[in-house]
């Protein structure tokens, strides 16, 4: 439908008082009288002073003239490029570029133009003449005439538009709500059409220049059905039923009880009711079937049949591997072979080998052992020499090229290799050695600790004597009786207590000092310096 044009729009609004004022201010009085038919004329020349100022009105007294120089009109391309500020009325240029306007608010408004003719009688009726566009309201009809189009509307009832396309074609529609009907013809032989009556059911399809179907839709929204079509690609929808192909990729179903599928490299088939599955890869030369607890897989180098829990089975060019569960399993490939059952277990890989029953055991390659477990166990290296023998709990006894091990029930546990060896009774006497430290404990009473290298030791005989000694000092505290004694730069140093009674010190060998029940009485001398202790009270000599 073609909107109001400027003129029309701007009677309404003044018919509504919305912008009288502005109106008035563009629009002269109506001479005495005028004659009704009278066609505006045309404007004055200006002066040829450009300076001079020009009449004050033109020929036909209606329309001020403007003053300055004459102002080049705009071309209907320029005035399309620049569009209508945000707010404007938009208007269109005439040839003879004077209007002749009579208004009558808020009922009546005519424009008179050398392009156009305008007739507002508010609300009643609107004509509108603009070149060879014609449009006309008498509510509720509208109609539009054109060159190229024509449109007649009966608001809300019906609605039609017939025209011409852009490449020669034309094309119609008419509306009844809520039923409407559309068809087009274009170049040859392509043409389509559309109807439909909302929201119930759509209808659409075109044709090309050949003549061949281009493109299909279908809508019924009350039957859940939905319907597409182009030469690639056709998707069908109706309820739970589905149909979708990309031009060679096909997928369609009925959920959720069937689904499949197929394209260039293989296909699917999905059955949920029945537990069944399907699906092959041509490109690949794969396949899977699946039914039930039953399912096959193959390929171009191995093949397998399964039914779940009880039977499994495999193979291949080189291996192959079944399982009869709980009875048994196999295995077997070019140089190996395994075979489990519940009393038994035997793998065999080259020249190693393994052999598990609930009575026996033994295992024959890099190491070679023989068990009874959990009672006896026994192995060999025969590269090393190494050997292992145990009889749990009691014994048990490792001997290699470097070490020696042994552990006797109930805590008796000995090691020895170069350079170190213990020896400990658990959990009350640990001896051994390991390089240049070694140690003894007879827990709780007896620890000492040596390290020869670096010249200390800690000997502990709970609670009565303890001693740590390194090469520069030894501390000693045995019962009552402590001793410190030091050597820096050469110097020595000692003291002695007998605690609490009696204290006695020798810091360097010129100087002494000697105290009874820490400084009752006592007396210290330190180079030339002597003080005296009487009472715990310092009296300097």
């Amino acid at each position: 439908m073609r909107p109001l044009s400027s003129a029309a729009t701007g009677a309404l609004c003044l018919a509504l008082g919305l912008r009288a004022s502005a109106a008035l201010a563009q629009t002269e009085p109506p001479a005495a009288d005028p004659p009704a038919a009278a066609e505006p004329a045309e404007p004055a020349e200006p002066a040829a002073d450009p300076d001079a100022e020009p009449a004050a009105n033109t020929p036909s007294g209606n329309t001020p003239a403007r003053s300055g120089p004459p102002v080049p009109a705009l071309t209907p391309e320029a005035q399309a490029t620049l569009g209508v500020a945000p707010g404007a009325v938009p208007s269109y240029p005439d040839p003879d570029r004077l209007v002749h306007r009579t208004l009558v608010p808020p009922f009546l408004l005519l424009e008179r133009g050398a392009n156009r003719r305008t007739t507002v009688v508010f609300p009643f009726f609107f004509r509108e003449r603009r070149g060879q566009d014609v449009s006309l309201l008498i509510p509720p009809y509208y109609q539009y005439r054109s060159a190229t189009a024509r449109t007649d509307v009966v608001f809300p009832l019906y609605f039609r538009w017939r025209g011409l396309l852009d490449d020669g074609g034309r094309f119609s529609t008419d509306i009844i709500p809520p039923a409407y009907a559309h068809s087009w013809e274009g170049p040859a032989l392509a043409h389509g059409s559309a109807f439909g009556v909302a929201p119930l059911f759509f209808y659409g399809d075109s044709f090309d220049r050949a003549g061949a179907l281009a493109r299909e839709h279908l809508v019924i929204p009350p039957l859940l059905t939905f319907h597409t079509w182009r030469p690639e690609h056709a998707l069908t929808v109706a309820g739970p039923f589905y149909y979708d192909r990309l031009r060679n990729d096909t997928d369609w179903g009925l959920a959720p009880l069937f689904f499949a599928g197929n394209d260039l490299h293989g296909n699917y088939l999905l059955i949920p009711p029945l537990l069944t599955y399907h699906t092959e890869n041509r490109l690949e030369g794969t396949n899977l079937t699946v039914v039930g607890p039953f399912w096959t897989r193959n390929s171009a180098d191995s093949t397998s049949f399964n039914l779940a829990p009880v039977f499994f089975h495999r193979h291949d060019r080189t291996t192959s591997r079944t399982t009869l569960f709980p009875l048994f399993h196999t295995y077997s490939g070019p140089d190996e072979r395994t075979i489990v059952s519940p009393v038994a277990y035997y793998h065999r890989e080259g020249a190693d080998s393994t052999l598990l029953t609930p009575l026996y055991q033994r295992h024959r390659g890099t190491t070679n052992w023989d068990a009874v477990l959990p009672f006896f166990y026994s192995s060999r290296e025969p590269r090393t020499g190494a050997h292992t023998e145990a009889f749990f709990p009691l014994f048990y006894h490792r001997r290699t090229d470097a070490s020696n091990t042994w552990w006797l029930l109930p805590t008796i546990h000995s090691h020895s290799e170069p350079g170190s060896s213990y020896l400990n009774v658990y959990p009350l006497v640990f001896t051994g050695r390991s390089g240049p430290r070694r140690h003894a404990v007879f827990a709780p009473l007896f620890f000492d600790f040596a390290n020869s290298e670096t010249g200390t030791r800690s000997t502990m005989v709970t609670p009565l004597f303890w001693r740590f000694s390194t090469p520069e000092s030894v501390h000693m505290l045995a019962g009552n009786f402590l001793w410190i004694s030091s050597q820096r730069q050469g110097v020595r140093s000692y003291e002695w207590h007998l605690l609490p009674i009696f204290s006695y010190a020798r810091p360097r060998p010129e100087d002494v000092s000697w105290n009874v029940l820490f400084g009752l009485v006592g007396y210290r001398r330190q180079g030339t310096h002597s003080q005296l202790r009487l009472l715990y009270i310092p009296i300097n000599l």
